[in-house]
């Protein structure tokens, strides 16, 4: 495919050499026919969802996502990028493991400091849903953006890595130094996970004087959740 061509013209191109009409290519795609005019015909052209481009990708024989470098174009270039356009694009390339165009819209998002809470939210929908490694590389979006603040949202982004690659000796301590400087500005729901994944790191690394630190902090969280859970209670 030439470089900074448009899914349109890719569409209106296979259309013309399967000597197709555009009826036909409507039927073969399942998309609505008045939908695939307006893609194709109306100026400024109608926005290809997600899965219309799946789709479209499909009945031109195409493998999935192949078409994903081109919707980077048409999110940014060519119309107004709109997160309910982008959301499922970014779910969908961390599906596909398609990273290259992950780290394409960040660049792009990048430069509006506005996207960041909706950069967290994806992030936090691709960690639920295991897609790990396209997870991080929004997590550490918001950590750029967010690094001179006090956010809930980077504690969280530290420790959302650190739980990615605890498991990974290569890197779970320097995770670990990283994450262990916003553990106080966790939710208590994350806040004894943290601890107790620290005081685990330390101890597989033999740094008994950190392992303790943070053991003590993780009893020391404990009791005092324990006691307002009381105190509460009996309230």
């Amino acid at each position: 495919m030439e470089k900074n061509t448009t899914i349109r013209a890719e569409i209106e191109k296979y259309i013309q050499s399967e000597g197709i009409s555009m009826q036909c290519f409507a039927d073969a795609s399942k998309v609505n026919p008045g939908t695939l005019s307006g893609i194709l015909n109306r100026n400024p052209p109608r926005p290809i969802s997600v899965n219309q481009l799946d789709l479209i990708t499909e009945a031109m024989g195409l493998e999935e996502g192949s078409l994903f470098e081109m919707y980077v174009d048409e999110c940014f270039i060519h119309s107004l990028p709109h997160w309910r356009r982008l959301r499922p694009f970014l779910l969908r390339c961390s599906e596909l493991n398609k990273l290259d165009c992950i780290r394409s819209v960040l660049g792009y998002l990048m430069d509006d400091l506005s996207n960041v809470p909706a950069i967290f939210e994806t992030a936090e929908a691709m960690f639920e849903d295991g897609r790990h490694e396209a997870s991080m590389l929004l997590y550490d979006c918001v950590i750029e953006s967010e690094k001179y603040t006090h956010s809930e949202r980077l504690a969280i982004s530290y420790f959302r890595i650190f739980q990615i690659q605890i498991k990974d000796n290569q890197r779970n301590l320097k995770a670990a130094v990283q994450f262990h400087l916003y553990r106080s500005r966790l939710p208590e729901i994350y806040a004894l996970e943290g601890l107790h994944m620290l005081s685990q790191v330390f101890a597989l690394k033999m740094q008994w004087s950190e392992m303790e630190m943070y053991a003590d902090e993780l009893r020391e969280l404990a009791q005092a959740l324990y006691r307002n859970r009381n105190r509460f209670g009996d309230d």
